[in-house]
């Protein structure tokens, strides 16, 4: 309060200061002072109140009551202890209660609950009145004691957080469906303008290299024709490369209409069984030829190499890569994703002991060569 009448004091006489100077006008000076006092009466003078330090209590003069803590079962009360009791004022009430340690009133803890200090940790776990398992204190001693106890067939009291976690209900309420993702068809490969050129031209061009005497494996005609294409004029591919974009619209069209649309018209190149070619290992090629990149990486529809696009074919090497131990794939694998035009073969041994791979229509093949071998004969397990 003096405090508030010296600031007070001291306003008034700064009023009285300005008016003698001319810089208020001395009719005012009592409103300024009114004023001011409104402004003092309320503010609050009161001195802060000073905060009590913490008051450290040496071991030895401390309550002898025995507290969770950090659950080591080691912490003890940090109250000072009243003068001729070994207890702080509350947990001597507490002890007044009861002296009883783990025991309960109306389902709630009563009394010293946690014991003394002195108290063993073996009588500080089970309830008194049930005799579950109410305090798994986190020492050695204690896991012992309760894992001896569980195995004996004591439960843990309903208050503890293992029983609640082992027993909690799950809710009634439905769970909202989780929504599929559905992923975006996609359209299907079609041919690019050469490997149709390929497969219309592939007779011709075989037969051109049987009058030449030249040999007529795969990659003997996939050379030959690789190189008429390039020598092939833009107008002469362009029959080519309209029916290739057709192909491609076509499909495009069908996912548009159809998320499960019919395979659109693909022509795959056809590796025959009937004439006397050997069946194409592609890994026997030489990947720095130039039409086996062709083979290998694919090309556009201008004739240049893609090293991009959808490869046409696959080496024994890269077939393995994919996973498939059982089944070699011993002709090419074209653009198209039919499977129809590739050859599968397994490992057979045949009764001589000779290894070889067998087809499904029972045509026998060298397992280190591809080469035909002949047909089997089912009832001597042999080359017929």
């Amino acid at each position: 309060m003096s405090t508030q009448i010296l600031v007070q004091s001291q306003m008034e006489q700064f009023a009285k200061l300005l008016a003698s100077q001319g810089l208020i006008d001395a009719s005012k000076v009592g409103d300024a002072t009114a004023q001011a006092q409104l402004m003092l009466s309320q503010m609050n003078f009161a001195p802060p109140k000073a905060k009590r330090a913490a008051k450290i209590v040496a071991v030895e003069d401390r309550c002898c009551a025995r507290v969770w803590g950090d659950g080591s079962g080691k912490d003890q009360c940090k109250s000072s202890k009243c003068e001729g009791s070994k207890f702080c004022k509350r947990c001597a009430r507490n002890f007044e209660k009861c002296s009883t340690p783990m025991t309960r009133k109306d389902g709630k803890r009563f009394g010293l609950y946690l014991g003394t200090i002195e108290t063993p940790i073996s009588e500080l776990i089970f309830d008194a009145t049930s005799g579950e398992i109410a305090m798994a204190w986190k020492n050695e001693e204690s896991r012992a004691i309760v894992a001896q106890a569980l195995a004996d067939g004591t439960s843990y009291h309903p208050s503890t957080r293992e029983y609640k976690s082992a027993n909690r209900v799950k809710s009634d309420k439905p769970k909202a469906p989780r929504k599929k993702k559905t992923k975006a068809p996609k359209a299907k490969r079609t041919p690019n303008a050469y490997m149709l050129f390929l497969n219309k031209n592939r007779p011709h061009i075989k037969a051109g290299l049987v009058e030449a005497g030249v040999d007529t494996k795969v990659s003997a005609v996939a050379k030959a024709a690789g190189a008429q294409w390039k020598q092939m004029s833009t107008e002469e591919k362009q029959p080519y490369i309209d029916e290739a974009n057709k192909l491609k619209a076509d499909a495009k069209a069908a996912v548009v209409v159809n998320t499960t649309p019919e395979p659109s018209p693909v022509v795959p190149v056809v590796v025959s069984k009937d004439d006397n070619t050997e069946e194409a290992d592609l890994s026997q090629f030489d990947r720095n030829d130039e039409l086996v990149d062709i083979m290998l990486n694919g090309i556009n529809n201008d004739g240049s190499i893609d090293p991009n696009a959808q490869p046409v074919a696959k080496t024994s090497e890269e077939v393995d890569q994919d996973g498939n131990d059982d089944v070699l794939v011993v002709s090419a694998e074209m653009l198209s994703e039919d499977e129809d035009d590739e050859l599968e073969v397994e490992p057979h041994t045949l009764a001589d002991g000779t290894e070889v791979l067998k087809s499904d229509d029972n045509e026998l093949y060298n397992k280190d060569t591809f080469e035909l071998l002949g047909t089997w004969n089912a009832d001597t397990n042999s080359l017929a």
